[in-house]
């Protein structure tokens, strides 16, 4: 199938939203490429950024919203292949991205964890807390150097990115109808709203995090389907992105504490760790508590109602 050829050398893309077009919705190809054009410029370095890696990864959880529409018209089979692609790329880049977030909140923990040397009236960071950055940077070195694991290979994922585009079908054949965008819209949302009962129930972070990302879901396909004005569906949706950024905090402490208790620290740093971890469990707990209540808004719509709003959005 011929594919249209893109310059590499520019970012500058639309927004990610279909084209509202005489009543019916286009531009599933058009999405699908800029996002793809988008995770390939960002893994272009052999070495790639934290921040490079991040950006793939949201472009590769956007193509997996955009092509749960587009199932229906896939196929179940072909739908499912395509998922998990694209899923397993997303995974290859996980572990760098987890290493880079403990550091990151250890350096944000550590910054607040100063004290002023006598006589000098300067700020000097907690020696427990720089003796765990260097074990991080060491790490993080440690794995860079680490050639032999393709599975974790920007370049890799680059070229499967790459190749992807190549097996999707026309756009016609993606777009799906009304009655089949509205089905997924409120299968998403459901399944948001019953994760998020399920994370308030137990004080679980792997609960919490299964609940943002299907709520993450739910928000990229209604940023999907929002006009280019701006309408309530995009304004939901950033909403729930806002909620998903202190669950992904919550997350992030999650991971700084695991990581932490696997650290064996001399006897003389012992009360230096309990009060990092502390300190830790005190962040993660506040991020909780603040995306329960901002869920408990957004989510605060009964069925009923939110299947009527979602019908009317879907005309």
């Amino acid at each position: 199938m011929q594919t249209t050829t893109r310059c590499r050398q520019t970012t500058t893309t639309m927004a990610y939203r279909l084209d509202h077009e005489r009543g019916s919705l286009r531009g599933f190809r058009r999405v699908v490429g800029e996002q793809i054009d988008k995770a390939v410029i960002a893994l272009a370095d052999p070495m790639p950024p934290p921040t490079a890696i991040l950006e793939a990864r949201k472009s590769i959880k956007k193509l997996r919203a955009l092509l749960m529409l587009c199932e229906p018209r896939l196929g179940r089979k072909p739908w499912r292949q395509l998922d998990r692609q694209l899923r397993d790329i997303g995974r290859s880049l996980a572990g760098r991205r987890d290493n880079d977030v403990i550091a990151e909140r250890l350096a944000e923990i550590a910054a607040a964890d100063t004290s002023g040397t006598a006589g000098t009236g300067k700020r000097q960071q907690n020696p427990y807390c720089r003796r765990l950055q260097r074990v991080l940077k060491s790490t993080a070195q440690r794995a860079n150097a680490d050639t032999t694991n393709v599975a974790t290979d920007p370049a890799t994922a680059r070229q499967s990115l790459t190749e992807l585009i190549a097996t999707l079908p026309d756009d016609h054949q993606l777009a799906p109808t009304r009655i089949d965008l509205l089905a997924t819209i409120l299968k998403t949302r459901r399944r948001a709203r019953a994760a998020m009962h399920l994370a308030a129930g137990a004080d679980d972070s792997e609960l919490l995090h299964d609940w943002r990302k299907l709520a993450l879901r739910h928000a990229r396909h209604l940023q999907l389907l929002s006009s280019a004005r701006g309408d309530a569906l995009a304004a939901r949706a950033g909403e729930i992105r806002d909620m998903a950024r202190l669950i992904g905090m919550e997350h992030d402490f999650h991971l700084l504490a695991a990581w932490l208790a696997t650290q064996a620290p001399e006897r003389t740093q012992l009360a230096h760790q309990r009060e990092l971890l502390r300190r830790i469990e005190h962040r993660r707990l506040a991020a909780r508590k603040a995306a329960l209540i901002a869920g408990a808004a957004i989510f605060a719509e009964r069925r009923r109602a939110a299947d009527t709003r979602s019908r009317s959005h879907c005309r």
